[in-house]
């Protein structure tokens, strides 16, 4: 798993939300529950929490509506929401999570101009500083190099299987040259190290966009765009890639989830691949959306936990708050140290082993045979609430799975 850009954004506190609604107890209770399951990326349970939508409802409850249209895929549908939300006076913080929720909207859709315009607005003040600004100040210096870039675009292929190989890769080709390149829904957006972009002519856009990692560090990106085809003759035309220094990106490159998620549905089966297939496993499980990363629930000991669905992670990883609530009654002894990569560098963190032990996912059953478990917090990690990352060993254990962007779940075979 490379790690491209995570949202290191600060939540609205509860208690400041509260103040927003002038000291009315009972909007302040609806809004709540609600709010804190937003600031946890839990958008299962905010669908569940969020009342029957009526007129005349608190403009916390709109916005939190929106992002849960947003977490499921309906971003035309969370956008309408929130242009009609931020046609009304707003409290500036509540402003600036409605106008960075309508940007990932539009970004979402390819409109990077439209994106752009949506946070113009709070950034007519150069001089305020804060971090969640400064966040946005820099993906809005993504946005203006790609604004004039016009949508991607995917022409379907055959639907026939692609080979995957032992690394996880697939061929692409690009300007006429083939190279292996991994499908990584972890990664935020597609990328390729600088000897990548150069060796096939790519037009280089310096960009200064920076990237962050919740283990520390940071390095400048800059970006290319691209026309791409799969050996199966699917084409996706005007494809985005971050540029990233060598040292940064020591594969050929990535193709991260805008790609994958334009295809339509990824669809797994032994060491073949084959996008755009539909159809309808032996089980689900609901996906969703916190910006670019896929988010579903794992159930351990009778609970669900919220998870992130990285298919460029080789092995599983459970966080902090996991071994907190559970390690104990995993693991006496300290395992290995692991290292977790990253686009600012690779960064060692001590663990415990984790084998012979059952998770479920829509009720089907994995044992875990090479995870491992983060015995510290990630400092600056983005979403504080996840246990665990699932990765390819977990997956491989179905042999037959599905991905689909369009229905927002993960299906296994029989």
């Amino acid at each position: 798993m490379v790690c491209l850009s995570k949202c290191l954004k600060k939540p609205i506190a509860t208690a400041l939300l509260l103040n927003f609604l002038f000291g009315n107890p009972a909007a302040a209770s609806a809004v709540a529950g609600p709010w804190d399951d937003f600031e946890r990326h839990d958008f299962f349970s905010l669908r569940d929490a969020l009342p029957s939508e009526r007129t005349g409802e608190p403009a916390e409850i709109g916005f939190l509506r929106a992002a849960s249209l947003s977490a499921f895929g309906k971003t035309e549908a969370s956008a309408r929401a929130l242009t009609q939300l931020l046609a009304r006076p707003l409290e500036r913080a509540l402003e600036m999570r409605g106008r960075e929720l309508l940007m990932l909207d539009r970004r979402a859709q390819y409109r990077y101009g439209d994106a752009l315009d949506a946070v113009a607005p709070l950034l007519q003040n150069a001089r305020a500083k804060t971090p969640q600004l400064d966040d946005i100040r820099n993906r809005a210096q993504l946005l203006r190099v790609i604004a004039d870039v016009p949508p991607q675009r995917v022409s379907p292929g055959e639907r026939a299987p692609v080979a995957i190989d032992a690394g996880g890769r697939v061929p692409i080709a690009i300007n006429g040259r083939v190279l292996g390149m991994q499908l990584d829904t972890g990664a935020n957006f597609s990328a390729m190290p600088r000897r990548t972009a150069l060796m096939l002519g790519l037009p280089i856009r310096r960009t200064g966009y920076i990237i962050g990692s919740s283990m520390g560090g940071r390095v400048t990106a800059d970006v290319a765009v691209a026309d791409l085809s799969f050996p199966d003759g699917t084409r996706v035309q005007n494809a985005i890639f971050l540029v990233l220094p060598d040292s940064a990106l020591p594969v050929q490159g990535l193709i991260g989830f805008p790609v994958l998620a334009a295809l339509g549905s990824v669809s797994y089966s032994g060491r073949d691949v084959t996008f755009g297939e539909s159809g309808q496993g032996s089980s689900q499980e609901p996906l969703a959306l916190s910006g670019n990363d896929l988010l579903l629930r794992v159930s351990y000991d009778g609970k669900n936990l919220l998870c992130r669905l990285d298919t460029g992670a080789d092995r599983t990883i459970f966080y902090e708050p996991f071994y907190r609530r559970y390690g104990q009654q995993i693991a006496a002894a300290r395992g290995p140290s692991v290292r977790i990569g990253s686009a600012t560098g690779s960064h060692r963190l001590g663990t415990l082993p984790v084998s012979s032990f059952r998770i479920a996912i829509a009720g089907k059953s994995f044992v875990l045979g090479n995870a491992a478990m983060l015995t510290k917090p990630v400092s600056n990690a983005p979403n504080r609430g996840l246990f665990c990352n699932i990765g390819r060993d977990v997956l491989r254990n179905a042999r037959d799975y599905r991905i689909d962007f369009a229905k927002m779940t993960l299906s296994f075979g029989p």
